[in-house]
């Protein structure tokens, strides 16, 4: 979900020659399938397309990119296992720690949940990745 919305703010705004964003999960479930239709729907309903395939974060993501994120502690503990040594000073950081309206909270997983689930985690995701997208704008000059 969060890439489809950073991409669709990316566009709104004329940055997505600027900004490369992908996704990746830290198992191996569901791989090489789209997002979650509830997650599709929701996006859908905002006007977001997403047609991303699941793939799973490998040890080059830390020579693409120059931001890993994560939703939550644990997904930070399965990013680390797969970060090369060479890349120990690339920090992984917890997705909403740009949302100045958090506490410290971590993206809840709404997959087991309802539609009402899933459009809270949008709303959330919305107000972070505006902030952390007016952090890149700021501290990239973009």
């Amino acid at each position: 979900m969060a890439e489809g919305i950073l991409r669709h703010m990316l566009e709104e705004q004329d940055l997505q020659d600027k900004v490369y964003v992908d996704s990746a999960g830290t198992s191996t479930y569901h791989l090489g399938e789209l997002a979650d239709y509830r997650t599709r729907k929701v996006l859908t309903n905002k006007g977001i397309t997403l047609t991303h395939e699941a793939r799973q974060i490998q040890a080059e993501d830390f020579e693409t990119f120059d931001y890993i994120l994560a939703a939550d502690k644990s997904n930070i503990e399965n990013i680390l296992k797969v970060r090369p040594s060479t890349q120990e000073a690339k920090e992984v950081i917890l997705i909403r720690q740009f949302d100045p309206s958090n506490t410290g909270e971590e993206v809840p997983d709404p997959y087991h949940g309802n539609m009402g689930h899933f459009e809270e985690v949008y709303s959330m995701l919305e107000d972070t990745l505006e902030a952390f997208l007016s952090y890149l704008k700021e501290k990239h000059k973009l």
